[in-house]
């Protein structure tokens, strides 16, 4: 093998693997888990508790504090999502060993394309969910992954140090 002799080396970019079906879902499933699991954890801590409605002011206020409580998960998980976006993976996608790039570049998607790819999948979410079912396609990317040009992919296991 002959040395460089101080020319610069060339990369070679390999086309990273797309992610499969499963993780996907698992992924979107550990990272429900979590969103629930801080919520819960937070309603516990402050004691928060909706009475009964039992009379036309009580109803009043149920009404509104639910919508208090769903403006507030919306938020939560727009923001979890957008945060996991631009920085490549949230925690369900790192658990099963996923994460999100730019589609032609292979980085990291940085803050604007992530809120718009969080966006996208509170937007898809809405009919029933059935917005989701865009990524059965072959190249595996959904109506939030074209829009804000990302791809979901594998990431490679990292290779074992010796001891």
């Amino acid at each position: 093998m002959r040395p460089n002799r101080g020319r610069p080396t060339r990369r070679v970019d390999v086309a990273p693997e797309i992610a499969g079906l499963c993780q996907r879902v698992g992924a979107a499933l550990l990272d429900g888990l979590i969103i629930t699991f801080v919520l819960l954890a937070a309603q516990f801590v402050t004691g928060f508790t909706v009475p009964n409605p039992n009379t036309p002011e009580a109803l009043l206020a149920y009404l509104t504090a639910m919508g208090i409580v769903a403006a507030s998960v919306s938020v939560a998980t727009l923001i979890y999502h957008a945060w996991g976006n631009a920085i490549g993976c949230t925690l369900g996608k790192r658990l099963v060993g996923t994460r999100v790039v730019h589609y032609r570049t292979h980085e990291r998607l940085g803050f604007g394309r992530g809120l718009v790819r969080a966006l996208m999948l509170f937007v898809l979410g809405l009919p029933s969910g059935l917005g989701y079912l865009s990524i059965l396609g072959p190249e595996r990317r959904g109506w939030h992954d074209l829009v804000a040009h990302s791809m979901v992919v594998k990431v490679p296991p990292r290779p074992r140090r010796p001891h």
